[in-house]
């Protein structure tokens, strides 16, 4: 059996996602009840699972990215940012790592979007 998985909207930064969300809740006056203690620890414990910090834990698994260009809650950037920098890792079986954008798409999967990303799933799952 294979093991591999989806990212649709998401990001797997999460550090810099997180960092990403402080700065929007600064920009909007947003008063976090934590101290700059709790949030450093807090973004340390994110790291262990930050797999932008780790990208060997892929170890050639199928994955695929579906987003929305458009999203304003989680950058398109950051993802496509990550994919852009292991693909290398994929030479040979590239079709195990793959990345589609919707040019149109917000914060919301498309019908498109669920039949591509099934299609994706048949294929290497």
């Amino acid at each position: 059996m294979v093991s591999g998985g989806s990212s649709s909207l998401g990001n797997p930064a999460y550090e810099r996602f997180a960092l990403w969300q402080l700065n929007e809740m600064e920009k909007q006056n947003v008063t976090l009840h934590l101290s700059k203690k709790e949030i450093s620890e807090l973004l340390q414990q994110l790291k262990q699972y930050d797999l932008s910090q780790q990208p060997e834990k892929l170890n050639r698994r199928p994955l695929l990215f579906w987003h929305g260009k458009m999203d304003q809650v989680v950058p398109y950037e950051s993802a496509y940012h990550f994919y852009q920098q292991n693909r290398k890792n994929y030479e040979g079986s590239a079709e195990k790592f793959e990345f589609i954008t919707d040019e149109h798409a917000g914060h919301n999967v498309t019908n498109a979007g669920v039949e591509a990303s099934a299609e994706w799933f048949a294929k290497h799952l």
